[in-house]
């Protein structure tokens, strides 16, 4: 009995260290992955345009999916990143919500292309190249 339980102890302690490393290799990582920066920039995108043709407030939304704890840019304190982030999403999609697809609705309602334009932009080499180049640069 005494030899299961120091097995259990070891397994317990074995897991623990599995987890705390895994746990300090991403907390001494100064970057996020390149794939998380590129989900906040669609939910920015999505977020504005959105907002601009009044169909819903972020706040509204209650979405905690980029809380900084889960993905944090600044880990100086400085925002920079972030801010150069917001800018750059700003710059390249703050028109998504103008115009909409080319068909006609036979109710007369409005239709857009918002959802279609932020994925074009998420997968875009001009983000990708943006993240790698100019943000996460080391």
């Amino acid at each position: 009995m005494n030899l299961d339980f120091a097995r259990l102890q070891c397994v317990h302690a074995f897991c623990a260290l599995i987890f705390l490393s895994s746990t300090a290799a991403y907390a001494e990582s100064k970057n996020p992955p390149v794939e998380r920066v590129k989900q906040m920039a669609l939910q920015q995108c999505l977020n504005n345009n959105y907002e601009n043709i009044q169909a819903y407030k972020p706040i509204d939304l209650n979405d905690a999916s980029y809380y900084v704890e889960r993905v944090q840019l600044d880990r100086d304190g400085t925002d920079k990143r972030t801010r150069a982030l917001s800018t750059f999403v700003k710059e390249q999609t703050d028109t998504f919500h103008m115009g909409g697809p080319s068909l006609k609705s036979e109710s007369g309602r409005l239709h857009n292309s918002i959802f279609e334009k932020c994925m074009s932009f998420y997968h875009s080499t001009s983000l990708d190249s943006f993240i790698r180049v100019r943000l996460l640069k080391p």
